[in-house]
């Protein structure tokens, strides 16, 4: 009977340092998860500024597109000898 109470705090011993190990790990885990989800909220605000500066830009581009495009239809002359 003695044999057996040793072997089972044995098993007790080894169950509850296996336990702490992995709770210990998981902690590590959650960290990494939230670096990771505060890394990719931070992406995401940095990908909707970007969308509204494009939308911004845009407008503008399209009016000074056919400008440029006319431009680039005048003939080239170098004004340096004229």
């Amino acid at each position: 009977m003695a044999k057996k109470r040793i072997e089972l705090d044995i098993v007790t011993d080894t169950t509850g340092e296996i336990l702490r190990s992995q709770r210990l790990s998981l902690a590590e885990t959650e960290g990494d998860a939230s670096m990771f989800l505060a890394r990719l909220s931070e992406l995401n605000e940095r990908q909707i500024q970007l969308e509204q500066l494009t939308r911004m830009i845009s407008p503008q581009e399209s009016f000074f597109q056919p400008l440029i495009q006319s431009l680039s239809t005048l003939p080239k002359k170098n004004h340096l000898y004229h």
